[in-house]
């Protein structure tokens, strides 16, 4: 699909202002970057099997690095992807042209102002076999498990988490994973468009450490939504408690927020609607996955660690405007009530929370 590339020109300044949101069509970040709290320990009646929470006060901001030594040192999460056109102005386009004819020159080779470009992104994870990755891998199992137990109808698949690591490629792996590490970096690449495959020409690439969980689900077909395999990452930091919550519930809301999609076709544009429905499933996803990360927070006797699931709620409050309304919501019924909602219908449920 893509230019066979060595030029590999890592720009400090390549596509700042492109926004890491454009990624979320396709993959979206769990929880936003927080602030750490104090570390807290398990008391001792807890659940033996429910690890202390001392990985959520781990930084989970990778340092800088080049994007040439992400590629080379870090873990590919999910396959190369395109970034949608919208999500690029044509002003970044023609500034990253102008970049790409200089170094077309100083390679030596023929540049042709017809030449178009587009922009792929890919996210990278850090192995960690540190002793503290243990316990995190032992908070999602645990996650995992709470989750089923408390909502009726979420995705029936059964999802194995191990630790990251170099030995095994998780790239198109098939049935659905889970995976712990280090850190997130998220790679962007502009490159030539159309041209013929196997040719050795040059490309941008840039990186960037991103605090940030992730899952990459693929589906069935272009017709059905109903997915097919599917990878989940998580990284120790603010983001912990919550993000094996949210990341396992996007399995259970991917396919009626792609129905929705569908739906709204019928009034907007494709990008619009892809992004209306995104929001709508980001809505319901991070209200349940907050929800229930406190309620299991609460069971293990940790609230000094609610603090921090309090902060991302009104975090994520600033970027998704019917979060609030969709917590308060779920308080008023119950969580089970406004998933069974929206698996029904995304318009209904969007509905029932504005009205309410």
């Amino acid at each position: 699909m893509f230019p066979k590339v060595r030029h590999r020109l890592s720009r400090r300044d390549f596509l700042s202002f492109v926004t890491l949101n454009a990624a979320t069509v396709a993959v979206a970040a769990s929880v936003l970057p927080t602030p750490a709290f104090a570390i807290s320990q398990m008391p001792a009646q807890a659940n033996t099997k429910i690890p202390p929470l001392g990985f959520a006060d781990r930084d989970g901001l990778g340092p800088d690095m080049d994007a040439p030594d992400v590629e080379r040192l870090c873990c590919p999460l999910h396959e190369e992807k395109w970034l949608p056109a919208s999500s690029v102005d044509q002003k970044t386009r023609q500034a990253v042209k102008k970049v790409l004819k200089i170094e077309f020159q100083n390679a030596n080779l023929d540049w042709f102002d017809q030449y178009e470009v587009g922009f792929t992104y890919q996210h990278y994870g850090v192995p960690d076999d540190s002793e503290e990755t243990g316990p995190l891998l032992n908070y999602c199992n645990a996650a995992d498990e709470f989750s089923r137990k408390k909502l009726k109808d979420m995705f029936d698949a059964e999802v194995t988490w191990d630790r990251l690591t170099h030995e095994q490629s998780i790239v198109g792996l098939p049935a659905f994973h889970g995976f712990v590490g280090r850190y997130t970096y998220y790679v962007t690449r502009a490159v030539i468009l159309g041209a013929e495959a196997g040719l050795d020409l040059p490309y941008l690439v840039q990186s960037w450490p991103v605090e940030r969980a992730i899952h990459y689900i693929v589906a069935e077909n272009d017709e059905v939504a109903h997915p097919k395999r599917g990878t989940l990452y998580i990284i120790p930091g603010t983001t912990s408690l919550v993000a094996p919550f949210s990341e396992l519930l996007h399995l259970t809301f991917h396919e009626p927020s792609q129905r929705y999609a569908a739906e709204l076709l019928n009034t907007l544009k494709e990008d619009e609607a892809q992004e209306q429905a995104r929001i709508a499933g980001e809505t319901v996803n991070e209200a349940a996955a907050i929800m229930l990360a406190t309620e299991f927070i609460h069971k293990l006797g940790c609230n000094e660690r609610l603090a921090s699931i309090n902060f991302m709620e009104n975090d994520l409050s600033d970027t998704y405007d019917y979060l609030p309304k969709a917590i308060a919501f779920m308080k008023r019924t119950s969580v089970q009530s406004a998933v069974n909602i929206f698996l029904e219908s995304p318009a209904n449920f969007l509905a029932k929370i504005n009205n309410s």
